[in-house]
């Protein structure tokens, strides 16, 4: 049985941008699209795929409320999957054709590793892979994406709860 990687996706751009991301990119044979002046709601029976990426899926419901007058709008996507781990390649180019900017916060816990992903303005800003399972109950390994290694504090213990 395959690991699944959990977490939020978080995307920022205007709301135009967020919008023709979210049509294009979460597809489902059964998809339905309900859209009034303030929402837009994206509905699957079976859940959605992330267009183009390796098992990235999540639930039945995308619900996009952009009612408030900020030019730049922030939404949340609870309940990601990912087979194995997330891969940040296909968000590098989402987050160029679209311009958003796209934050991922993910835990694989059987392998036991906490990942975060930042992307702005298609390059990437984090890709940070905490290993839970130290000699330091205390603390979690970090591997940054340069490839150095560090120690930071225990502050991901809510999400293994």
């Amino acid at each position: 049985m395959p690991n699944w990687v959990r977490g939020d996706l978080k995307i920022r751009g205007t709301e135009d941008n967020i919008k023709k991301f979210l049509l294009e990119n979460f597809i489902q044979n059964d998809r339905q699209i309900y859209e009034d002046e303030n929402n837009l709601i994206l509905f699957s029976s079976k859940g959605f795929q992330i267009k183009d990426t390796i098992e990235n899926c999540i639930l039945k419901v995308i619900h996009f409320n952009f009612a408030l007058d900020e030019k730049i709008k922030e939404f949340e996507i609870k309940k990601i999957r990912a087979l194995r781990e997330i891969q940040p390649e296909l968000y590098i180019i989402l987050s160029n054709k679209y311009d958003i900017d796209i934050e991922i916060d993910a835990v694989e816990y059987n392998s036991g590793f906490y990942q975060n992903i930042e992307i702005r303005n298609g390059e990437i800003i984090k890709n940070e892979l905490l290993d839970y399972f130290t000699n330091d109950w205390g603390k979690k390994q970090s591997l940054r994406s340069d490839g150095e290694e560090t120690i930071q504090d225990s502050i991901f213990l809510d999400m293994w709860l």
